[in-house]
């Protein structure tokens, strides 16, 4: 025991010299994501068991010579030593505990990162599968023009709906496979689908909006019912407020702006598009399989953290990962109270369990319409079928109104 007693004496800085290495670094992680405040717990209190016994070896020496404190350096140099060894044991055990936590969580990690590529490798299999549409692409200006896809009969009355950030107008075509008396025009906005060689400077509501009306112009459309997904209904009462003289009715569906930029349910979505433009897509993999929020996520509503992951997967030329945060710092327009001046009649769609998409929003902009109905349909991410009968369903009884 007295050789214990003297190993402490003389080492002790140096065993310390690890543990505090390891806080710094747990502080750090700690700081950027709340999934390792367990394993960090274990860490602090070992080390502040090692700091203790640290402490009372050097107050036994300090009072060694002191009459007044001789009881404590007394106690110390006997009885207090098996103290002391039991407080540095169980220091040292706490310590290796939330290493060895901390270990398993970077495991756990770095199987999701495994995970995730395994999705991209499934998702890239994917995207050679056709779908039934005929696109055609406006030639006047092939860098400034849209591609589209121009589905159904030009009798028919048209409907120019737009896509979600991040996705193309598969989302649209796939989605409205039972309209009725309906010809589709379905775009790809800036940096979506096939709609690739645009300023980066362009991307915003503003711009995509101008952008969408010039398709009307190249079909010579003069009046149309528009609609429009997520971001595609921000465009959609864009095009309403600047272009109200070209607007019949109008689809809200499951919309995800008001009128403020930065929106926090699509700042998962923003930080893919930084880390890609940035780091790259390996990178960028990590980084959202290691985001707390993003394995938050992936616990509490899986086909919705797939829809992130999927944004993974896109062209990584600068106006493609650049839309994804250009877009989230800007907003459709500029106060609810301007929704007022809308008289078209509007039809709002919302869905349950979308994280990205919360109906919240949906109800804003109804009561801000003058002219609108709601309806709420099954949840797109986990009733899929049932989904996409009632949405074209929804589509079709609003629009033969």
């Amino acid at each position: 025991m007295d050789q214990f007693f003297s190993f402490l004496q003389e080492y002790l800085l140096l065993l310390l010299g690890i543990p505090v290495q390891l806080i710094g670094l747990l502080i750090a992680r700690t700081l950027r994501g709340y999934r390792l405040v367990i394993p960090a717990c274990f860490i602090f209190a070992g080390s502040f068991l090692l700091l203790l016994t640290f402490i009372l070896i050097c107050l036994s020496q300090v009072f060694a010579g002191n009459q007044a404190f001789s009881f404590f350096a007394h106690w110390l140099s006997e009885d207090g030593v098996i103290f002391l060894f039991g407080v540095w044991s169980l220091g040292m055990i706490t310590q290796m505990i939330g290493v060895l936590l901390m270990a398993l969580r970077h495991k756990a990690s770095f199987t999701r990162i495994a995970a995730l590529e395994q999705e991209l490798s499934s998702l890239r299999k994917k995207q050679g599968e056709s779908l039934e549409e005929k696109p055609r692409t406006s030639q006047s200006n092939p860098v400034e023009s849209l591609s589209f896809a121009d589905i159904g009969s030009k009798d028919d009355a048209p409907l120019l709906f737009m896509h979600g950030l991040g996705s193309s107008r598969k989302q649209t075509t796939s989605a409205l496979t039972s309209l009725q008396n309906t010809r589709l025009i379905a775009p790809d906005m800036p940096g979506h689908g096939e709609s690739l060689s645009f300023d980066p400077s362009e991307l915003n509501f503003n711009s995509f909006a101008d952008k969408a009306v010039a398709i009307l112009d190249e079909l010579g459309i003069e009046k149309t019912n528009i609609g429009g997904l997520s971001m595609g209904s921000g465009i959609a009462l864009n095009i309403a407020l600047r272009y109200p003289e070209r607007v019949k009715k109008i689809i809200i569906l499951r919309p995800s702006w008001l009128n403020e930029a930065k929106p926090s349910h699509l700042s998962l979505v923003a930080k893919v598009g930084q880390w890609l433009d940035k780091d790259g897509e390996e990178m960028a993999t990590q980084k959202l399989a290691l985001n707390p929020d993003y394995q938050s996520l992936v616990e509490e509503n899986i086909p919705v953290a797939e829809s992130i992951t999927a944004m993974l997967d896109r062209p990584k030329d600068d106006t493609s990962t650049q839309v994804l945060f250009k877009m989230w710092e800007d907003r459709p327009f500029e106060d609810l109270s301007q929704l007022e001046a809308i008289t078209n009649s509007t039809l709002v769609l919302d869905t349950t369990r979308d994280e990205l998409h919360p109906q919240s929003i949906a109800v804003e902009i109804a009561k801000a319409l003058p002219n609108s109905e709601t309806a709420t349909l099954p949840p797109r991410y986990h009733e899929g079928k049932a989904y996409q009968e009632a949405l074209n369903a929804a589509f079709n009884s609003f629009l033969e109104q």
